[in-house]
C-alpha cells in the first residue's frame, strides 16, 4: 500500500484481531505473541517512517503476567508493542538486537528499552488487536507519478 497505493491509498488504517500463535521451543525469554508481532513488524517496515504498527492483548497481559527485574530495573508485564518505520534504526543506536530478541522470544526487555512497550490495565479479554497505520505514500511512489 505504501509503495503502490493498492489495495488502499494512504492514509489508511488496517485492523485485525484474533490470537497470534508463537512456537517458543526451548528458548524461555519474556514476552508474548503481540510483542513478538510488533518486533517482527519493526523489521518489515524499517525505513518507512509513515507506517506505525501496534499489537496488543485486550486483557492487558501479553506475556509473563507479572513484573520482573532486569539489570536492577523493574519491567511491568506489557500488553503488547507499538513500533514504526524508525524503530529498527533506534534499536541499533540503543544496542537492542531485535533479531536476537525474536529468536530467543525475549520481546519484553527489547520493547521496554526502546520505550515501545504498551502498558494496559487488565480488563475483560475481548480479543487481541493489531492496528497498522499507513500515513503517506513512500517517496518511491511519489517519484513515479
Amino acid at each position: 500500500m505504501e509503495r503502490r497505493g493498492q489495495p488502499f491509498e494512504p492514509p489508511c488504517a488496517l485492523f485485525t484481531s484474533g490470537e497470534l500463535v508463537v512456537t517458543v521451543g526451548k528458548d524461555g525469554g519474556v514476552g508474548g505473541r503481540n510483542q513478538e508481532f510488533a518486533l517482527a513488524a519493526a523489521r518489515r517496515i524499517a525505513g518507512s517512517p509513515g507506517i506505525v504498527v501496534a499489537s496488543v492483548d485486550t486483557d492487558g497481559t501479553d506475556g509473563p503476567g507479572t513484573q520482573f527485574v532486569q539489570g536492577g530495573d523493574p519491567i511491568p508485564c506489557l500488553a503488547g508493542g507499538l513500533v514504526d518505520g524508525l524503530t529498527l534504526s533506534e534499536a541499533s543506536k540503543a544496542g537492542v538486537d531485535i533479531t536476537d530478541a525474536l529468536q530467543h522470544h525475549d520481546a519484553t526487555p527489547a520493547l521496554w528499552r526502546l520505550h515501545c512497550g504498551v502498558l494496559a490495565e487488565p480488563g475483560i479479554s475481548l480479543n487481541d488487536l493489531t492496528v497498522a497505520l499507513i500515513m503517506r505514500t513512500s517517496p518511491e511512489k511519489e517519484s513515479l507519478t
